[in-house]
């Protein structure tokens, strides 16, 4: 019975994450049709150009997340790759090399965690998403600061907070 509800629990996992995907695919869509019919192809480029390095740039804190936290539970990292760049700790000494593997993981972080605890496991698999967390938060600080939403002119009770932060919109700023 153990093994059955092991493939249940795997399955219903890769089906929300499959479902997500999905989810995250029709947002991807919905943002370039909207941005492609309302603004036209120079605005499309600009978001999508945002939309690859913001990308990249959560990829990179989720595996630094992870990295950090190797660390902090004494997990021994082995290998550390970044996008175009891999660290390898050999014997003792770092050795930088390119990342060739163009199919491969654009970031991952290896450790040896052969002896480590359930919760040092548990805080190592968490800090990527931590990090991820904590990169959005500021982002939304940032995009509040950058473009505060409607002028005052506008009645309060018309305003909508949060979803009036626009980084790819800041041109918009008080003009509804």
């Amino acid at each position: 019975m153990r093994g059955a509800l092991r493939w249940v629990v795997l399955a219903t996992i890769r089906a929300v994450f499959a479902v997500a995907g999905v989810g995250v695919w029709l947002l991807v869509a919905w943002q370039v049709i909207v941005v492609g019919v309302v603004a036209g192809p120079h605005d499309l480029m600009a978001v999508a150009v945002a939309g690859v390095a913001s990308g990249l740039a959560l990829l990179v804190t989720h595996e630094l997340g992870h990295a950090a936290a190797m660390w902090a539970v004494g997990a021994p990292l082995v290998s550390l790759t970044l996008v175009v760049v891999r660290l390898d700790w050999r014997s003792g000494r770092l050795a930088v090399v390119p990342n060739t593997r163009l199919l491969g993981p654009a970031a991952v972080a290896w450790c040896a965690a052969t002896g480590a605890g359930r919760w040092q496991v548990a805080a190592i698999v968490a800090a990527g998403p931590a990090a991820n967390l904590a990169l959005a938060g500021l982002c939304l600080v940032a995009a509040q600061a950058a473009n505060p939403g409607p002028s005052a002119d506008i009645p309060v009770a018309a305003r909508s907070a949060w979803r009036d932060v626009a980084v790819v919109w800041p041109w918009c700023r008080g003009s509804t």
